[in-house]
């Protein structure tokens, strides 16, 4: 808590200057006192997978490789986990150039933020939604869709629009 303290006037003007952040927005610090005397603290911060669209898959991304993996036996048994760096395993996200240069500005700004203030722990926070295809959004809206996803899923939620 005295490291988030320190770095509020900073961490303020930096959400101020860069609306578009990564930063986790922090929405309050609190301080708990167990009854053993123990204190216990922590922060609230907003949900950065808050959206109307099921999220697939999610991945801690630190930019690193050591341990940077979840078992696949892991995934497959609980699919929901979160995934880490090595798991993209050549996974390329189509954003267009003008949104990728938008991207690396926002993280320029943020990782040059949190190296002025001493933080060395940061972890992009990255979820997937899998889209169906445009033949099966088609064939859907004529009746004739089976339910799952032209990119390979079947059940759950698949109704996003694009």
């Amino acid at each position: 808590m005295t490291f988030v303290r320190a770095i509020l006037p900073d961490y303020l003007r930096h959400l101020e200057a860069h609306p578009a952040t990564l930063c986790p927005r922090f929405t309050s610090a609190h301080q708990l006192r167990l009854p053993d005397g123990t204190k216990v603290d922590f922060v609230v911060m907003c949900n950065v997978f808050a959206t109307e669209r099921r999220i697939h898959a999610r991945y801690d991304l630190k930019g690193s490789t050591v341990g940077r993996s979840t078992a696949p036996a892991t995934l497959q048994a609980k699919p929901s986990l979160t995934r880490k760096d090595l798991d993209l395993q050549g996974r390329v996200f189509p954003v267009g150039a003008a949104k990728r240069a938008h991207l690396f500005r926002v993280l320029d700004a943020d990782l040059a933020f949190l190296a002025r203030v001493g933080s060395m722990d940061y972890s992009l926070l990255l979820g997937t939604h899998r889209m169906r295809s445009k033949t099966t959004r088609t064939r859907a809206a004529a009746g004739g869709a089976s339910g799952s996803s032209a990119l390979g899923g079947g059940g759950g939620d698949e109704s996003g629009t694009s």
